[in-house]
């Protein structure tokens, strides 16, 4: 069973009691909608993720220097700093060179996936997602 743990509202973790859990790949979700956010740790869970969400940019940079993940799933328009820059300066950390980055956004038009992928994202997804595509596609990310 999974629980809530952190005081900052703008992000939380999602601790796995479970002694196993060290063993679990890392997960960093990103989206200003807490509710997208939400389930998007919940989908990655359930496919035995350890997840940490973030509804900003910016303190998901902060949380990406603090402890490096295994996958990175981010939003693309959102206040402050969008997931373009966010992608922008995790690639230029050497740590994240090789880790999968996804974009999950409402911008499916050919020049948004061609800024996704040029800003450093491996991938697109268009919202809605269907659950089933967006777990086998992290899973072909993390071969």
């Amino acid at each position: 069973m999974s629980e809530p743990a952190g005081q900052d509202e703008r992000f939380e973790r999602y601790v796995d009691k479970n002694p196993e859990a060290q063993l679990k790949p890392t997960a960093l979700v990103v989206d200003d909608s807490a509710d997208i956010a939400f389930m998007l740790v919940m989908i990655l869970q359930n496919a035995g993720y350890e997840t940490v969400m973030s509804t900003s940019a910016i303190d998901a940079l902060a949380l990406a220097e603090a402890k490096r993940f295994d996958l990175v799933v981010s939003d693309i328009a959102m206040p402050e700093m969008d997931g373009y820059s966010l992608a922008k300066a995790l690639r230029s950390r050497t740590e994240y060179e090789r880790v999968p980055l996804v974009a999950v956004t409402g911008f499916d038009e050919y020049d948004d996936r061609q800024r996704a992928l040029a800003a450093g994202f491996n991938t697109h997804i268009k919202k809605p997602i269907d659950t089933t595509s967006f777990i086998n596609l992290i899973r072909k990310l993390q071969l």
